[in-house]
């Protein structure tokens, strides 16, 4: 490797997750060189099922931090990169690692090589494949829309030739590399977001300090990954958040400019949550923001992210998609009414932000 002082810690998120832990676990001590001291830490949330206990048995080298409840894989991860703060000093980089993937020998080696070799990069990933169908793409990097949803890219498609690293929206909190400095600087995830969107968080917090996010194809990770249902059962956060992403991030005037498509997305949003059951948890959202003690803490958060920023929206808005594809996702509605609507809109707005 690059130079032996590279101390690397890896943070992994449980939640009753005894059964995948031990295949997640099982190579650790191939994840990197021998000359990079990797420090995996495990933070079990509450699990029931005997995780913690399993690991401090089998794997009594990796660190197992116990908050007593349930914080989500924010919260969870925050815990985490607070204790490798105080814990290991030394650490140049962090990685997040989802306890239900299959990582291959040797992924964090490209990782740290990047990072190494190009100091505008704030994040990377590895390539993360389908554990079922090792040949095919789960995400290979993921992508912003413009009114806040996360989306995976190439997902159920053959993993690419391509042996270069590329440049992503941004990177997958399921497997990615961060340079522990920005941690320092930025912190990590919203700890109020709790689940999903959380790496979208993170990923635009620092694209607007003019850091670039990268796909490293040479470092392969494997995610039992199942999209089916996923967005019916969490659809509470991944609506409250989208919102949070666009409150905090975007300047007032780039809001006002997109109005129109997102009254036209919460009209849309108001209709699939009744066809899915789900409209409670779409009153939930707005009720959040409606909550004076929430919308004080999200104009907070504002407050030092446009503080803080250091690229105008113009350039932020070129690292954003105008159309939703999503493996969970179709239909005609979204095919060939909102798609091409908020698609042409964006195409033609982008265009208009100068600021």
């Amino acid at each position: 490797m690059t130079d032996e002082s590279i101390e690397v810690a890896v943070i992994i998120v449980a939640y009753n997750s005894r059964d995948d832990l031990a295949e997640c676990l099982a190579d650790k001590d191939r994840w990197a060189d021998k000359s990079v001291r990797v420090r995996v830490v495990v933070v079990d949330c509450g699990s029931e099922d005997g995780s913690a206990e399993y690991v401090r048995e089998m794997f009594p080298e990796v660190d197992v931090i116990e908050p007593g409840e349930n914080l989500g894989f924010a919260g969870g991860n925050n815990v985490g990169w607070d204790f490798i703060r105080e814990r290991y000093p030394r650490v140049r980089y962090v990685a997040l690692l989802n306890p239900d993937t299959d990582p291959d020998r040797g992924w964090l080696d490209p990782l740290i090589e990047r990072l190494e070799a190009e100091p505008g990069t704030g994040t990377c990933q590895p390539m993360i494949t389908l554990y079922d169908e090792p040949g095919l793409v789960n995400t290979a990097g993921n992508r912003s829309h413009y009114l806040g949803f996360g989306l995976v890219s190439l997902c159920g498609q053959p993993i690419p030739y391509e042996k270069k690293p590329w440049r992503i929206g941004y990177s997958s909190g399921a497997a990615m590399m961060v340079r522990a400095q920005l941690l320092a600087e930025h912190g990590l995830f919203e700890p109020e977001m709790f689940l999903y969107c959380e790496d979208t968080d993170l990923g635009w917090k620092l694209s607007q300090q003019g850091l670039k996010h990268e796909l490293v194809p040479g470092s392969r990770v494997s995610h039992k990954f199942d999209a089916s249902g996923a967005i019916q059962r969490h659809y509470y956060f991944l609506e409250r958040n989208r919102w949070w992403l666009l409150l905090v991030y975007y300047k007032w005037k780039t809001l006002v400019l997109i109005l129109p498509a997102i009254l036209l997305m919460e009209a849309g949003q108001v209709l699939y949550s009744f066809l899915i059951g789900k409209f409670t948890d779409k009153w939930r959202a707005w009720k959040y923001f409606f909550n004076p003690a929430c919308r004080q803490r999200v104009l907070a958060r504002r407050r030092i992210a446009q503080q803080k920023r250091k690229i105008k929206d113009r350039e932020f808005a070129k690292q954003m998609i105008g159309m939703i594809e999503h493996p969970s996702l179709g239909g005609a509605v979204l095919k060939y009414v909102a798609n091409p609507v908020l698609g042409a809109y964006w195409w033609c707005v982008k265009w208009v932000i100068s600021w």
